[in-house]
């Protein structure tokens, strides 16, 4: 079974043997990946918008007002997991901060 980009077109009717080697395969291979590398990962602006719920503008004033770090190819944007991590944890509060 190929792990590349078309392995969930390849079970078609879906067999759940292959399934399960699927999720297996994946599994393995998140394990692989370290907190460090997640650093090291971009997003597509569109996955980050709906992760924020947020538009166009509101994506703009955050890559401005926080300085997130963007990366373009042509039309598409993509922002780093990194800055986007750091703007969270910078925003984080603790319960009595809230209080």
């Amino acid at each position: 079974m190929n792990t590349g980009d078309n392995t969930f077109n390849e079970l078609n009717p879906p067999n759940l043997y292959e399934i399960l080697k699927l999720v297996f395969e994946l599994n393995q291979k998140l394990e692989n990946i370290t907190a460090k590398g997640l650093y090291d990962v971009w997003l597509p602006k569109k996955t980050v918008m709906r992760f924020f719920d947020y538009g166009d503008t509101q994506m703009r004033q955050l890559e401005k007002e926080f300085k997130l770090e963007t990366s373009q190819i042509r039309a598409r944007k993509f922002y780093s997991t990194k800055s986007i991590i750091n703007l969270i944890e910078k925003h984080k509060n603790t319960k009595n901060e809230q209080l």
